[in-house]
């Protein structure tokens, strides 16, 4: 039996990446551990039944050689980890890394996220963390689908992929409008002379170092391969909603909220953490998107309601245990430094009121509780504004 177009299309990209397992095609680029994304993502569920932690299930969907396998097994030791990817090469790759490196708590093993079932032999899991697969698969709204059917009620789905604005999009199209297939790059003078004209033109805007002295197995992966979707966040958001999935917001938009001074903030106020990633990533055009997806309805605070905001019982995330208590100028600015291994400090710019606010945020009373036991008053906007970066930072939480 002939195959058909698709089948030809994955079979091409699994030889791709049987012969340069991934991350070795892209030069060994995978996910770092970065602790303040741990808290963004456990903060959607609320710090009381986090999905990264040591009693979790959890899914590395697309794994290669095990990269991003082994940083969250060393994060979290007890945690059940299972890694699938469609190469056997890099399965058995993954193995050996594992077995060398005293990893007892990964489980292997080759299978094809697009099968119909491959979830069957598992229990759900908590937390499923894909990174940088799902614009090579042949249909990433199945993928959801599937990745809903594995999916604990507590579950999240972390997705990252490249946006509709990857220079990959105009790189492909300029070679296409030269005639040139650009799922089947040439490693010869001519297409190395056009990669380079392309670059040039391009210029800064191409976010690519040395595109045209790209290692040829980085280019048929992340330029010129024979999948390649880009999907928009308005498509994500349409094909999670038909699997069943919320989108539960972009870390994207955690990031673009630092160029925001306080007194921007309000306007933003209407927004949810869905619709502000939405908002984010639209405006700011990033060549790559973290996505979260979940079961469980919405539970976030109303910023623009301020009578309902002051009802909510929030809770702060440990990694700010030691916030300082209010001494005598309420006013007095103050700024916390969060200070994580191999990651860069992290600083809120805030006042001795906010902080005295915040430190008190253990989930057991409302914002307005905690206001009436502090004996001076604080500058209400203010607090809205630290209040509001909280939350979407991802250190308070519902």
């Amino acid at each position: 039996m002939e195959e058909t177009t698709e089948e030809q299309r994955r079979n091409k990209l699994l030889a791709l990446y049987d012969a340069a397992p991934y991350p070795d095609c892209l030069g060994g680029n995978t996910q770092q551990n970065n602790p303040l994304l741990t808290h963004w993502i456990n903060a959607a569920n609320g710090f009381a039944a986090p999905v990264l932690a040591n009693d979790s299930h959890i899914l590395v969907a697309g794994c290669g050689t095990g990269a991003e396998a082994f940083v969250l097994a060393k994060l979290y030791p007890q945690a059940r980890i299972v890694g699938l990817d469609f190469s056997a090469p890099s399965i058995e790759k993954a193995k050996t890394s594992a077995q060398e490196n005293g990893f007892v708590n990964i489980t292997f093993a080759v299978a094809d996220l697009m099968a119909a079932d491959w979830w069957a032999a598992y229990p759900e899991f908590d937390f499923v963390l894909c990174y940088g697969v799902a614009d090579y698969v042949l249909d990433p709204a199945l993928l959801l689908q599937h990745f809903a059917q594995c999916l604990s009620e507590k579950g999240l789905i972390y997705i990252a992929c490249n946006s509709e604005y990857h220079p990959a999009m105009r790189i492909r199209a300029a070679f296409a409008q030269l005639d040139i297939e650009p799922d089947n790059f040439v490693d010869s003078d001519e297409q190395r002379a056009l990669l380079q004209l392309v670059a040039q033109v391009m210029g800064a805007d191409a976010k690519i170092a040395d595109l045209g002295k790209a290692a040829k197995a980085y280019l048929d992966i992340d330029i010129f391969p024979p999948i390649a979707h880009h999907n928009s966040i308005e498509k994500w958001v349409d094909d999670a909603q038909k699997a069943g999935l919320r989108f539960a917001g972009s870390a994207n938009a955690a990031s673009g909220l630092l160029s925001v001074s306080d007194s921007q903030i309000p306007m933003l106020y209407s927004l949810d953490k869905a619709d502000l990633s939405r908002w984010f990533l639209k405006l700011t055009q990033p060549p790559a998107m973290q996505l979260l997806f979940c079961r469980q309805a919405k539970n976030e605070p109303n910023f623009a309601n301020l009578d309902a905001l002051w009802q909510w019982r929030p809770r702060l995330d440990a990694c700010l245990h030691g916030l300082p208590d209010l001494a005598d100028n309420a006013n007095a600015p103050l700024s916390i430094t969060l200070r994580f291994e191999n990651t860069a400090d992290f600083v809120i710019y805030s006042n001795a009121y906010d902080l005295a606010v915040l430190r008190r945020c253990d989930g057991s009373r409302t914002l307005a509780e905690i206001r009436e036991e502090i004996a001076v008053e604080g500058n209400s906007n203010s607090l809205l504004a630290c209040l509001f970066r909280a939350f979407h930072y991802g250190l308070l939480s519902s």
